[in-house]
């Protein structure tokens, strides 16, 4: 259904990918979706957040920590890429400022 990679600044993406799969109980919307925001530190991409219902698991959020570089995976609901879009331009300035990227 969806593929795009939205740029928002020079620092910052947003990856949306959204499929269409067979409704099941892993799917109950029939949808299967990643979205992944990532910064530029002037090195490298960095995937900070994500979210996701991959390998039919419950809808979640990943949050890289900034010390450990691991991330944490937290209990979500199912988002649409307009929802996801809205939440990184609350979040992003926050985002930005912890991770140190201008």
């Amino acid at each position: 259904l969806i593929s795009d990679a939205i740029v928002i600044s020079e620092t910052e993406m947003l990856d949306i990918q959204v499929w269409k799969v067979p409704k099941t109980k892993e799917y109950p919307e029939g949808i299967r979706y990643s979205y992944n925001y990532r910064l530029f530190n002037g090195k490298q991409w960095l995937d900070v957040v994500r979210w996701d219902n991959y390998h039919g698991t419950k809808p979640h959020m990943d949050i890289k920590d900034t010390e450990t570089g691991e991330m944490s995976k937290e209990p979500d609901v199912f988002r649409n890429p307009e929802e996801v879009v809205e939440i990184v331009f609350k979040m992003r300035k926050n985002l930005k400022a912890k991770w140190k990227v201008k």
